[in-house]
């Protein structure tokens, strides 16, 4: 019932958002929201972890062969040691907080050495695909910034 309910509100947030503001601070509450576009980026952003903790479990199925069933447990495990990173500021980039919080939530479902080289495959992909799409960024922006005589090819 916890669970459904916090999911409810989490849910019901952006629309809830704007009547929010003008209850606590109804003279100060000046800032228009869009609650279509605040509903529409939520549900982007929710649909993004959804995929990223199907693609978690993909390289734990990778490593070790584990059924459909364990997919919740992979997107809580990647979901939560993401926000136990981001409170632990003393760490850059949260390095090794994040694996061992993965080898922890996942060491009922796997070994431990196979938790600790899934969740060492997740970093090493996750900062692969970090760097080469700010590759790409840094490419588009440079080809973009050119004059147009520059662009032709020999």
């Amino acid at each position: 019932i916890i669970r459904y309910t916090v999911l409810g509100i989490i849910t019901l947030m952006p629309i809830f958002l704007p009547w929010t503001i003008k209850l606590f601070d109804p003279l100060e509450a000046t800032i228009s929201i869009n609650t279509y576009r605040l509903t529409l980026a939520s549900l982007s952003i929710l649909v993004g972890w959804l995929m990223f903790g199907v693609a978690f479990w993909m390289i734990g199925d990778a490593v070790k062969p584990i059924s459909f069933d364990a997919i919740p447990l992979f997107i809580f495990s990647l979901a939560a040691s993401f926000l136990i990173g981001f409170l632990i500021i003393i760490i850059p980039a949260s390095i090794g907080v994040r694996e061992s919080i993965m080898v922890f939530l996942l060491g009922n479902l796997l070994t431990a050495p196979v938790a600790v080289i899934v969740a060492a495959i997740s970093r090493l992909l996750l900062t692969v695909s970090e760097l080469a799409f700010a590759g790409v960024v840094l490419l588009y922006v440079r080809w973009i910034q050119k004059p147009e005589e520059d662009l032709h090819f020999s």
